[in-house]
């Protein structure tokens, strides 16, 4: 029986808020690593329900350099995020039209031993997305099996936020995303799988605060060991490309603040696991081991996947 997975598009966050610059704005939330096994293979068209978790657990918080900054600052986070898709049989491009909707639930967690923490939004309801794909299934190319994907989407700006509050579950501005994927079944038991995502945020909403544009990569190395068993390498790349900007100043929190750059980094690459069931529920499970991070944390995220045709 075929993989039943289709993730069009996914907010997650490896981190929510960081405070090593307290001028300088953090990337918004986004998929770093919730979709990798398999990541672009559609069986049929139809609808199609998910459901992904993650924990995350802060380790060390790094500056531009990627040098550690001392602190004892600890964030956490639980995401829950449902998402639901539809597939249609209308023909674009050589592909299906497809539409899907995604619901983010968060839990944020910050602890400080030695100092105070800031201050943490309980309300729990992240940015929801919007989208629309074109999805290529059981193409050829080298004359292998390759399905692959293009998506648009809008994250908009309807989470829980409170100025009052460091930290909140909406990151308060909008996000622009185009993203392709592929899955390219080198042979029956192998099979490699990548997502390459382009992000434009815009103002942080009643600010002149934007976080610049940045790319996301998830990759999957992936090996059928018994049945519909997999196990996989996977990891995720998130590069900022532009520096922060306030006014549409590139150079002000260098001017203002000595903070000469202003862009995040980090790798994050670890084991993973899948297995659809006989009864059609498609599983995945990963965790990550974070590095070269800058401007930001480094942690170890834990996810699920769970997937079924409606």
């Amino acid at each position: 029986m075929k993989y039943i997975m289709y993730s069009l598009c996914i907010v997650a966050s490896s981190l929510l808020s960081q405070f090593a610059n307290a001028q300088d704005p953090i990337l918004p939330a986004t998929n770093l690593g919730l979709t990798n096994i398999t990541d672009a293979f559609v069986p049929a068209p139809g609808a199609y329900f998910m459901y992904y978790t993650q924990v995350y657990d802060s380790r060390r918080l790094t500056n531009g350099s990627g040098d550690k900054i001392p602190t004892d600052l600890q964030i956490g986070s639980f995401l829950n995020v449902a998402q639901l898709v539809y597939l249609t049989k209308t023909k674009v491009a050589g592909g299906n039209l497809g539409f899907t909707t995604l619901v983010p639930i968060v839990k944020l967690s910050a602890d400080s031993p030695s100092g105070v923490a800031p201050t943490v939004n309980p309300g729990v309801m992240g940015d929801i997305i919007f989208g629309a794909a074109i999805q290529w299934m059981d193409k050829k190319f080298l004359n292998k099996t390759l399905y692959h994907r293009t998506e648009f989407s809008a994250t908009l700006p309807l989470g829980s936020y409170d100025k009052n509050y460091e930290i909140n579950a909406s990151s308060n501005l909008y996000t622009f995303s185009a993203y392709h994927s592929f899955t390219y079944f080198l042979t029956e038991q192998w099979s490699i799988s990548m997502r390459n995502t382009l992000n434009y945020n815009t103002r942080i909403r009643d600010t002149e605060i934007r976080p610049g544009a940045f790319f996301t990569s998830n990759f999957s190395i992936e090996r059928t060991v018994y049945k519909s068993l997999r196990i996989a390498l996977v990891g995720y790349l998130l590069g900022q490309i532009e520096e922060d900007s306030y006014a549409s100043d590139h150079d002000f929190y260098e001017d203002q603040y000595g903070i000469g750059n202003t862009k995040e980094r980090v790798l994050g690459i670890g084991p993973g696991v899948s297995y659809l069931s006989p009864t059609g529920l498609f599983v995945e499970g990963k965790v990550f081991f974070e590095t070269i991070a800058e401007n930001r944390f480094e942690g170890l995220p834990a996810d699920t996947a769970r997937c079924i045709q409606a």
